[in-house]
């Protein structure tokens, strides 16, 4: 299959519009890259790929995918901007099927509130389940942290992750909210946040 891809690069941000479809993609973004978020648009995509990338230095998202199927994020890093205020690491919009999310690096800072994983109506099925595993994220700020936030998914499978909050306001490690088919086991929540601490809610 052909991929046809529109870049837009500026000082604040590079957005990749995906135009056609390909079987599998897989994207290397160039090290210490100074965009403010990576996102990326289009219709429904299978078996897309990031993996070993170094994200820094972003001010809001560090990753953003619309409507995928099967995606892989694995073995990355993601490093916010000093400057932030709230900020998120990757977020998942409608990506179903066999999402595997694993063994990425998330350091974020910010003033206000942190999404160390963000997933919103991505479904898997028992046969396909999407794998969050062996990902560090470390979330530090004055307000609310999230580390994994998950809300209206489906059979997700979120094993061997250890999460640290630190800083103050409320902390959830993980928050899990509606539908049903999850499974949480083997992690290591840790909150260190002078405020209110929450391992699983």
């Amino acid at each position: 299959n052909v991929l046809y891809l529109l870049l837009i690069m500026s000082k604040t941000a590079l957005v990749i519009l995906l135009i056609s479809s390909a079987s599998s993609i897989v994207f290397f973004i160039p090290k210490n890259s100074l965009y403010k978020f990576l996102s990326i648009y289009g219709p429904i995509y299978n078996n897309k790929k990031y993996s070993n990338n170094q994200i820094i230095n972003f001010y809001y998202y560090g990753m953003y995918n619309y409507y995928q199927n099967n995606l892989e994020v694995s073995g990355n890093t993601f490093i916010n901007a000093s400057n932030s205020g709230s900020v998120y690491g990757p977020r998942f919009y409608y990506c179903d099927g066999a999402m595997q999310v694993n063994g990425n690096t998330i350091n974020l800072t910010g003033t206000s509130t942190l999404y160390g994983m963000y997933t919103y109506y991505c479904d898997a099925t028992t046969s396909n389940r999407a794998s969050f595993a062996n990902n560090m994220i470390t979330l530090d700020g004055p307000t609310t942290k999230y580390g994994l936030y998950n809300s209206y998914n489906y059979y997700h499978d979120y094993v061997y992750n250890t999460i640290i909050v630190r800083g103050a306001g409320t902390s959830y490690a993980a928050r899990i909210y509606g539908y049903a088919g999850h499974v949480v086991k083997n992690n290591n929540f840790i909150g260190l946040s002078t405020g209110t601490n929450y391992g699983l809610y």
